[in-house]
């Protein structure tokens, strides 16, 4: 207690010492909201075959700062990336020359929970450090802790998911009172030879983003960050990446203990492809295996260290059972109005059982379509709409410890497998203004009980295996104990700070579940909050 409110005021008196400072070229982006939007934005505006977007958080050096102030409103802590800065051996001749930049981190949030009743709060803060040598090193760092309650839909859903919060990790209930404690941090380097554009290596621990939409059904951004090392090639039209990820996995039943957690391992390749400029398309295929199992303990297998490498061919070469996955997505721009753009997730794959319609289980697969459009008229509003569907039992595995999934979340999408998905956004930003609305409508087919009183496995818990299906075939989407979930989320913000991303935010959030089972909720819920932060507060769960 002592320990976070030393931090929330440490951060909260560097908020008002501030000087703005713009940072090189060879540093990621945020990856968030706000980020993602206005690179959005920004890619409808100035597309081109050079400008690969589909594999974030991207690097500042895909967009072009003379281009910043054509956009049509002034804040980019995203591109920018303004902090509190100290540079050593700042001339002209220097032979090396150091960059130090500094973020704070506050957070102080109220809300109210119509349903139960009762306020509920956040207060939380950290800070964002950076170095940067010579525009072609960049190291950085961001950690923020506090306590935080959420509505009753939220911490109902937190209870079953073993109290772990997408972004923040995991949540520790207060001894008194109502609430959690957490503590979230990321670190990432990158490097590329005097600040070249066709090669980079990284590593750290963070998240990661794969597709074009708000949702991603290959790599979601909606998982915590784990350890990880890239290499990324740019040549041509193309971008290939590679990256190593150190993974954990979580035990089914709460709390979550150190001693009960178990090692995992991951590689990814991501390859895109901008085939003209508006039009790109991309794969992405990966592997992902247990660390150690009951007999013996295999650690991370340098079999599939080869960046170029096929998955399945590997996989029959050393007779695995690992779990390998493949996508692929694509994106359309188009007159700087409107991007079309949708993802194939394959998890399984046999046409014979696809063409038969039986739905025999290991019809493991997924799909996305969505579209955006900026109104010309008014260039900073901007709508969107999505569909998602995710088949029974796809990210399963037969060993849970395999599933795809880390630290006891999914890597995908957040609802798992067996639903369906409808998403309508609106944006508008102008000036220091940002007003936005989402409407979720999602279908989901929960697991039942059994006559024997046990749950049955129906394929929408990724963390069950499907070895424990109940039939072979006549599987479909939504089956089980259908859920309607309606979620609207309307906020206004206001940049008080934007070059160091204060805000102020009021919003408001309905959200009403109805099952096939006669279980109904309606719960609305009201906040205002005040933040610098970069990291957004899941709202969906």
């Amino acid at each position: 207690m002592f320990l976070e409110r030393v931090i929330f005021l440490f951060s909260l008196l560097i908020a008002f010492f501030i000087r703005a400072q713009y940072e090189p070229k060879n540093a990621p982006l945020f990856l968030n909201n706000e980020t993602r939007l206005s690179e959005e934005i920004y890619l409808l505006e100035y597309p081109r075959q050079k400008q690969f977007s589909s594999l974030k958080p991207t690097l500042s050096r895909n967009f072009n700062p003379e281009n910043d102030s054509l956009l049509p409103f002034n804040h980019y802590p995203l591109f920018k990336n303004f902090f509190i800065s100290k540079s050593f051996n700042d001339w002209d001749k220097a032979h090396n020359k150091f960059h130090f930049l500094i973020h704070p981190v506050v957070t102080t949030e109220a809300g109210y929970d119509f349903l139960e009743r009762r306020l509920l709060h956040q207060l939380s803060g950290g800070v964002r450090l950076r170095l940067n040598v010579n525009d072609d090193f960049s190291l950085s760092t961001e950690a923020e802790g506090g306590q935080i309650s959420f509505p009753f839909f939220s911490d109902s859903a937190l209870k079953e998911s073993r109290y772990v919060m997408p972004g923040l990790g995991i949540l520790y209930p207060k001894t008194k009172g109502t609430g959690y404690h957490f503590f979230q941090y990321s670190f990432r380097a990158a490097y590329s030879v005097q600040n070249n554009p066709y090669f980079t290596i990284q590593a750290g621990r963070d998240r990661f983003f794969v597709g074009d939409g708000e949702r991603s059904l290959l790599h979601g951004p909606q998982t915590n960050p784990y350890w990880f090392g890239l290499m990324q090639f740019n040549v041509w039209k193309i971008q290939y990446a590679i990256w190593y990820a150190f993974m954990q996995d979580f035990p089914v039943s709460a709390p979550v203990l150190q001693k009960d957690i178990r090692r995992k391992y991951g590689v990814f390749h991501h390859i895109q492809w901008n085939v003209w400029k508006g039009l790109s398309i991309g794969i992405l295929e990966n592997v992902i295996w247990k660390g150690s199992d009951s007999t013996h303990h295999r650690g991370f297998d340098p079999n599939y260290l080869s960046p170029f490498v096929f998955f399945r061919p590997q996989e029959y070469a050393l007779g695995s059972s690992d779990n390998s996955f493949l996508g692929f997505h694509f994106a359309w721009r188009q007159k700087k109005l409107f991007k079309i753009y949708g993802q194939l997730a394959l998890d399984e794959f046999f046409l014979k059982e696809i063409r038969a319609r039986k739905g025999w289980w290991a019809n493991k697969q997924a799909w996305q379509l969505g579209f955006l459009y900026k109104v010309p008229q008014i260039q900073t509003l901007v709508f969107g709409a999505e569909y998602n569907e995710v088949r029974p039992y796809t990210y399963t595995h037969a060993h849970t410890g395999q599933n795809y999934a880390h630290g006891g979340l999914p890597l995908a999408h957040h609802l798992g497998a067996n639903f369906r998905e409808c998403l309508l956004t609106m944006n508008f930003r102008k000036g220091e203004w940002w007003c936005g609305l989402r409407t979720i409508w999602s279908w989901t087919g929960k697991d039942t009980l059994t006559a024997g009183g046990l749950k049955s496995n129906l394929g929408s818990d990724i963390f069950v295996s499907y070895m424990n299906r109940p039939y072979d075939y006549g599987h479909k989407t939504t089956q089980g104990d259908k859920h309607q979930i309606f979620h609207l989320h309307l906020f206004v913000r206001y940049y008080l700070l934007a070059k160091m991303n204060l805000y102020a935010e009021a919003g408001f959030i309905q959200r009403n579940i109805r099952s096939s089972r006669g279980y109904e909720l309606m719960n609305p819920f009201m906040y205002i909050r005040i933040s610098s932060s970069l990291t957004d507060i899941f709202r969906e769960m």
